[in-house]
């Protein structure tokens, strides 16, 4: 990385961490709220593909488990949409389950094609991230 750039990124990250309010040092406005947003949408299919990984559940299951996780706030709204998606690229399964009280709950399930796909998209986000984590300062995961 050339000196200008180092020192560009340097005086940039430490006006960050001077900032008030978000702990890790970043000011909330409307600039980040929106790169957030794309950075949810943009990587949203990679994490239910994740949250599917260990275990069979039901929508709003996964919805609880998402936004269990800091950093991430998803709807039901865009969950539900992207799993009919990924059922019809043949990534996802469903499952009808009968329960004794209630209604019966639609169980979703990784087939071998979303475990492929997952783990490909995972390679991407690991080359991804360390690419930005040299950029950041140098280092690399």
């Amino acid at each position: 990385m050339s000196s200008f750039l180092r020192e560009s990124s340097d005086s940039f990250l430490k006006e960050s961490r001077d900032t008030e309010g978000d702990p890790r040092g970043v000011k909330d406005d409307d600039g980040d709220k929106k790169f957030r947003s794309q950075l949810l949408k943009g990587s949203l299919e990679l994490a239910v593909l994740l949250v599917l990984c260990t275990k069979d559940r039901y929508g709003l299951e996964i919805v609880e488990v998402l936004n269990a996780t800091e950093g991430m706030r998803v709807s039901e709204g865009s969950i539900y949409p992207l799993l009919n998606r990924l059922r019809k690229e043949q990534k996802l399964e469903s499952r009808w389950v009968e329960r004794d009280k209630g209604h019966a709950l639609k169980y979703y399930s990784l087939t071998p094609t979303g475990r492929r796909a997952c783990r490909a998209m995972w390679g991407v986000w690991e080359a991804y991230t360390a690419a930005v984590a040299q950029l950041e300062g140098g280092r690399t995961r």
